[in-house]
């Protein structure tokens, strides 16, 4: 009986984890979305009655637990600060969500009837759901999901950019589906095609940060893949022509964009912006950046610099003698982690993200569980990367997509022998 609710609550979770953004434009209600909450914290209930498995502090650095400490201690600070609220309350929650997701993911066998492979599928497989449900609801006018339900709710309207919601939010799990397909191979032309879909999907929705991880895995796979070219020959294939194909179709239907619902100009902009390194000329990186400069260059006690402010940092952050309204959290992970944890907890969540690759670069070079330590290092780029522009840990699909495909790769590199990737 407790497996099977277990079960249900995973495919809650892992539902959420690719379709929480899309939700917002159905009618259904927000306050369905805290079924993920509810879900997430009933399976580590669920935990006091069975033997719990640890990510191995050697698999995971002591940095991993050292950060995750570091944030309950941002909690326990932020509920009993002076000026703490609901919101900042439940963020300081939220933040804690990846390492949650990690620790449920990595028992999952143990808490419901499913095994992490099955997670990993069912994932999979609603990303091929996702993509479309993009379709339809940005191209099709119904009355179940659609983007004008979305601005009828006062959602922000993202005009010219394919997806419903924020580009990067959205179409995150297509970028998952990426670099999963890119470190396992492509057998299959239905997965060739799927991949190439998510990818020219990830260019349409104009998602700037993700542009760029897919342009950084793809350097690191080619030359991780020339010290064993041998089982990587099907994704370098694909990570050279399926890249050359997009930009092709792309720069082919420029002038078509504009008939596509996508503007061609903004379009431009994001992309010169990246390439040339003017991310300031970008409103949206200006803004980030702007906000990142307050939270470093406000003038603190060395407590605080030391360990952090709680949740209620955007508080206190001022331009002179006037307070500025900031919404939380600041998109940019680094500087959210300072801003709550001090440097200690920056020092553990960059010292956590710089061992595992290690380590994981030395696994793959040593030949051991290639597979699992290529999918790994392509991961921990992109959460390296997004980290930069969002706050990844606040952000519910991509702490639990991430978490998902960690605790993946840690549980196949335990295994005895070298598994193919299966999808």
């Amino acid at each position: 009986m407790l497996k099977a609710l277990g079960s249900i609550y995973i495919v809650i979770i892992i539902f959420f984890a690719v379709f929480d953004s899309v939700r917002n434009y159905t009618y259904l209600p927000a306050v369905f979305g805290y079924l993920k909450e509810i879900a997430v914290f009933a399976l580590l209930f669920s935990m006091f009655f069975v033997k719990v498995s640890f990510p191995k502090i050697r698999d995971v650095s002591p940095f991993f637990y050292a950060c995750f400490f570091c944030l309950l201690f941002t909690l326990y600070h932020t509920v009993f600060s002076y000026d703490s609220n609901s919101r900042t309350i439940i963020y300081s929650i939220k933040s804690l969500e990846f390492f949650l997701c990690l620790l449920i993911f990595c028992n999952i066998s143990k808490i419901s009837n499913y095994s992490i492979d099955d997670a990993v599928r069912i994932y999979l497989k609603m990303c091929v759901a996702l993509l479309l449900v993009n379709i339809i609801g940005f191209y099709i006018p119904n009355p179940i999901v659609h983007t004008d339900i979305g601005i009828d709710k006062g959602l922000m309207a993202y005009n010219g950019r394919f997806g419903l919601g924020q580009a990067p939010i959205t179409l995150f799990p297509l970028l998952i589906v990426f670099i999963y397909q890119l470190a396992f191979g492509l057998s299959r032309n239905g997965k060739y095609l799927f991949t190439l879909a998510c990818v020219a999907s990830i260019f349409l929705g104009i998602a700037t940060t993700a542009i760029v991880i897919i342009v950084a895995v793809t350097i690191a796979f080619l030359l991780l893949s020339r010290l064993h070219s041998k089982y990587f020959v099907a994704g370098a294939r694909f990570s050279i022509v399926g890249l050359i194909c997009v930009i092709i179709v792309i720069i082919y239907a420029f002038n078509k964009l504009q008939e596509m619902g996508i503007n061609p100009l903004l379009m431009y902009s994001k992309i010169n912006a990246v390439i040339t390194g003017d991310l300031i000329s970008d409103p949206a990186m200006a803004s980030r950046i702007g906000y990142k400069k307050l939270v470093v260059d406000a003038e603190l006690p060395l407590t605080e610099i030391l360990f952090g402010r709680s949740y209620n940092y955007y508080q206190r952050l001022y331009i002179g003698a006037e307070r500025i309204h900031v919404d939380i959290p600041i998109e940019n992970t680094y500087a959210n982690i300072y801003a709550t944890s001090g440097v200690i907890g920056f020092f553990c969540f960059t010292g956590f993200i710089l061992l595992n690759g290690l380590r994981q670069l030395k696994l793959f070079i040593e030949n051991k569980k290639r597979c699992e330590a290529m999918l790994f290092i392509l991961l921990l780029i992109a959460f390296s990367l997004y980290s930069y522009t969002l706050p990844i840990t606040d952000v519910y699909s991509m702490a639990s997509g991430f978490a998902l495909f960690f605790a993946w790769a840690l549980k196949r590199q335990a295994k005895p022998r070298n598994m193919p990737g299966a999808a």
